[in-house]
């Protein structure tokens, strides 16, 4: 939570016209579980990345002390526990293309703009002595690491073995402040990167400009029918007693944007959200 002011003010998160209106009838958004999201590598893109690295170095690795402690850091990533992490993205950027066709059926949606402190529960004053903080919930910026990223592992693998060298070239955390306090001597453990690892994805999504609320716990689970299978997820409520939490929506590209926009705007006034802006995408797509 220390790191709030380098997450932006108003986040959009990308939905179809069925979930739009679940939304703001509800005031809840809806978090899935980690391990059921379109991503098959979520989760594991970390430990996966951190294994492979830490077995590179293990080949050539002169220093028993040191080889053993890389053994035992293989033994701790095979033997982690399965976390229980429910997450809602949200991006930065309100009108992306590839937003659109990724959470949007036939790129036809909405963009929802929610604002930070509402949807954290905290009050307009920034008083925070009033602020109903869940230590379930965080709001977190995601880390984009490459498949080969050797700087940004071995730092881990560094830490783990005892050997914090003087000179060692930090990884770039722009954005991120929170990760080099993690990554402090004494500090990172396996379960610490456990909390990690829901916040790491692979570069190639870094045009997603991702955020992700996450929940962690297993408390008041529901499912929902997915294409293959059940789908495990959590509802988290954006409301609060002085805000109805949304700053913005922006209506996807459409065959009748303004009708669309009129329509979006009546049930608005409807369900009492105000001072809410509605704009259209500027993006020149058509699937129609």
């Amino acid at each position: 939570m220390h790191a709030l002011s380098q997450i932006p003010e108003t986040l959009y998160h990308y939905t179809s016209m069925d979930g739009l209106l679940g939304i703001l009838r509800s005031g809840k958004i809806w978090t899935s579980h980690i391990r059921y999201l379109n991503d098959a590598s979520e989760q594991e893109h970390l430990w996966c990345s951190l294994e492979r690295r830490t077995k590179s170095r293990l080949l050539i690795e002169q220093d028993p002390v040191v080889k053993q402690s890389c053994e035992s850091l293989l033994s701790s990533i095979s033997s982690r526990p399965n976390t229980d992490s429910y997450v809602a993205s949200f991006s930065s950027d309100g009108d992306l293309l590839s937003q659109w066709l990724s959470y949007c059926p036939s790129g036809i949606g909405f963009s929802i703009g929610f604002k930070k402190d509402p949807m954290l529960g905290l009050p307009q004053d920034r008083d925070f002595t009033k602020a109903k903080l869940r230590g379930d919930v965080s709001l977190s910026p995601v880390l984009y690491m490459p498949p080969v990223d050797s700087a940004f592992l071995d730092r881990f693998i560094d830490v783990f073995v005892g050997r914090e060298l003087p000179n060692m070239p930090k990884i770039a955390t722009v954005g991120h402040p929170v990760l080099d306090e993690m990554l402090a001597p004494g500090v990172l453990t396996i379960g610490l990167l456990t909390s990690l690892e829901c916040r790491i994805k692979d570069a190639s999504f870094s045009a997603e400009k991702e955020y992700r609320l996450i929940l962690e716990g297993d408390d008041n689970v529901q499912f929902r029918a997915g294409k293959s299978m059940l789908i495990p997820y959590r509802t988290y409520d954006f409301w609060t007693e002085y805000s109805k939490g949304i700053e913005k929506i922006i209506v996807g590209p459409c065959p009748n944007p303004k009708l669309s926009r009129d329509s979006l705007q009546k049930q608005l006034d409807i369900l009492g959200y105000s001072g809410v802006e509605v704009a259209t995408s500027a993006i020149p797509y058509r699937n129609w």
